[in-house]
C-alpha cells in the first residue's frame, strides 16, 4: 500500500449547490485533509453563513463572486482557467453555456406566472411541487426544497414518520459562535424518540443574515428566542436547553415566560439568576473573572476596556491587549477581538482562536461566526420569583477545557439547580458524546410526558 505522504498533493476546492453552503463538504473535507490535501470550500453569495440576503443578488455573477474572487486571488501557478487540472460534477448542472431567456421572455417577465418561471428555471432539477417559493423584497423570488421533502430529495432519506404523539417540545439554543446547526446529533436522537426540536439561530448566528456589528444589545441577541417563546399557545409548555453562552439566552426567557416552560436544561452554560451588569451590580467585573469561560472571558476583556484607552495603531493595540490579558486568566488569550467599528472603539466581536477548536470538527470549523462582543457585555434580568418556579439541570463537562470545573461549581453553589449530570465531554457535548447528552435529557425530560 502506497505511503500517503509520497503521494502528489493537491488544492482541492469544493462549491456547494443552491441552499447549500461550504458546510455540506465537511466529511469529504476532513478526509482530503487527513490525506495531505489542502482543500478550499466556498460560501457563494447568500450561501452557508455569508450574510447576504438572497433578495439582494439579483445576478449569477453576484451569487457566483466568492469563487471568482478566491480563483484570482490564487498564486500564479494556480490561475484558472488554464490551470484547473480538473472539474469534478457530483449529480450537478452539466452545460457548456448554461442557460437563459430570450429577450421577450425577459421583457415579458412580470407577467409570467411564478410558478411557470420557477419550474423553467428549475428545470431538470426535479419536480416543481418539491420545492417552496420564498418572496422577498420587491416580490423578488428565492427558491428551496420543501422541508417534508428534503431528506428524500437531498439525501434519499425516508421522512421522518409521525409519531401517533409527539411527546414534549425541546428548544435547543446554541452558544456564543455556533448557531442552531450544532444540535444536529441530538436533534436526530431526539426527532427519531419522537420528539419536536426547535434548533434557533440567534441574532448573527448561524444562518441568521444579521451583521455582528450591528447587534449593540442582548435584548437584539436573543430576538429569535424571545419571538418565538412568545408565539407558543397558551397552555403549551417546552423543554429549553442552552449551552454555553445559550445560559444566558435561556435564563432571560425563563425569566419572562415561567408559564410555558417544563424545565431548563444547561449544558456547560452560564447559570446565573440575574446574569452581570455593570451598571446595576458593582462586583460584576469580580463576578466575571470568577466564572470566566469562553464568552465571560471575553466580557471581561470588555470590562477591562471600558476605563482603559484604547490604541490607535496597530502596534500599540498589541500591547494593549497583552496589558489587558495580563489582569486576567490564561483563557484571555484564547480568543481574537474583533474591531468592527474601528481601532479606536470596543471590540464588537469575539472569536476561539482557530487553533484551539477540536480540529476533527471540521464542520464547525466551517460554520462559527463571531459573537456580538457589546451585546453580551452587559446582561441583567430583572424578573420576580416566577424564575424559582421552573426547575433547572446543570451539565456539567468533565473535559473542558473552556469552562473550567471550578467555574462550573461556583455557578451550581451561587444558584443551586434541582439536579446536576456529568458528561466524560469536552465544552460540546451535542458534538464529542451525543449519546451521553441525549441519554441525559431523555431522564430528565420522562417526568413531564403526559399519559
Amino acid at each position: 500500500m502506497a505511503d500517503p505522504s509520497n503521494l502528489q498533493q493537491f488544492h482541492f476546492v469544493l462549491v456547494h449547490g443552491a441552499g447549500h453552503g461550504a458546510w455540506c463538504w465537511y466529511r469529504l473535507r476532513t478526509l482530503l485533509e487527513a490525506s495531505g490535501h489542502k482543500v478550499s470550500a466556498i460560501d457563494l453569495k447568500s450561501s452557508g453563513i455569508d450574510p447576504t440576503n438572497f433578495d439582494a443578488v439579483f445576478t449569477f455573477q453576484e451569487y457566483n463572486e466568492p469563487l471568482i474572487t478566491f480563483m484570482s486571488s490564487l498564486p500564479s501557478d494556480e490561475k484558472f482557467p488554464e490551470k484547473v487540472r480538473v472539474a469534478v460534477y457530483i449529480a450537478a448542472n452539466m452545460m457548456k453555456n448554461g442557460y437563459g431567456f430570450t429577450k421577450t421572455t425577459a421583457k415579458n417577465f412580470k407577467s409570467l406566472h411564478l410558478a411557470d418561471f420557477l419550474k423553467s428555471l428549475i428545470g431538470t432539477i426535479g419536480d416543481i411541487l418539491k420545492w417552496e417559493i420564498v418572496i422577498g423584497s420587491d416580490l423578488l423570488p428565492g427558491i428551496i426544497v420543501k422541508p417534508e421533502s428534503q431528506r428524500l430529495t437531498y439525501y434519499h432519506m425516508s421522512p421522518v414518520e409521525e409519531k401517533a404523539k409527539q411527546q414534549l417540545h425541546f428548544v435547543l439554543v446554541h452558544g456564543a459562535g455556533h448557531g442552531g446547526w450544532c444540535w444536529y446529533k441530538i436533534r436526530t436522537l431526539l426527532e427519531a424518540s419522537g420528539h419536536k426540536v426547535t434548533c434557533l439561530d440567534l441574532k448573527c448566528s448561524g444562518i441568521d443574515p444579521t451583521d455582528f456589528n450591528s447587534v449593540f444589545t442582548f435584548a437584539q441577541y436573543n430576538e429569535p428566542l424571545t419571538n418565538f417563546m412568545s408565539s407558543i399557545p397558551p397552555g403549551q409548555k417546552v423543554i429549553l436547553v442552552g449551552h454555553s453562552a445559550g445560559g444566558l439566552t435561556i435564563t432571560d426567557v425563563v425569566h419572562k415566560f415561567a408559564e410555558k416552560i417544563h424545565l431548563a436544561v444547561y449544558v456547560a452554560a452560564v447559570m446565573l439568576k440575574h446574569g452581570y451588569s455593570i451598571s446595576k451590580d458593582e462586583d460584576a467585573k469580580d463576578t466575571c473573572l470568577n466564572i470566566a469561560h469562553d464568552v465571560l472571558r471575553a466580557l471581561a476583556v470588555m470590562l477591562v476596556l471600558d476605563v482603559m484607552p484604547m490604541p490607535l495603531d496597530q502596534k500599540n493595540k498589541a500591547e494593549h491587549d497583552q496589558q489587558i490579558h495580563g489582569e486576567l486568566r490564561s483563557g484571555a488569550d484564547d480568543y481574537e477581538y474583533i474591531y468592527g467599528l474601528g481601532p479606536d472603539q470596543p471590540p464588537t466581536g469575539v472569536l476561539v482562536k482557530p487553533e484551539l477548536r477540536r480540529k476533527d470538527y471540521v464542520l464547525a470549523s466551517m460554520l462559527l461566526r463571531p459573537a456580538p462582543a457589546r451585546a453580551l457585555r452587559d446582561v441583567w434580568f430583572d424578573g420576580g420569583a416566577a424564575v424559582e418556579t421552573v426547575p433547572r439541570v446543570f451539565v456539567r463537562t468533565l473535559h473542558d477545557q473552556l469552562m473550567a470545573q471550578e467555574e462550573q461549581d461556583y455557578m451550581i453553589e451561587k444558584w443551586p439547580p434541582s439536579q446536576v449530570f456529568a458528561t466524560k465531554s469536552d465544552h460540546s457535548p451535542f458534538l464529542s458524546t451525543p449519546d451521553a447528552l441525549f441519554r441525559i435529557l431523555i431522564e430528565v425530560a420522562t417526568p413531564f410526558i403526559c399519559d
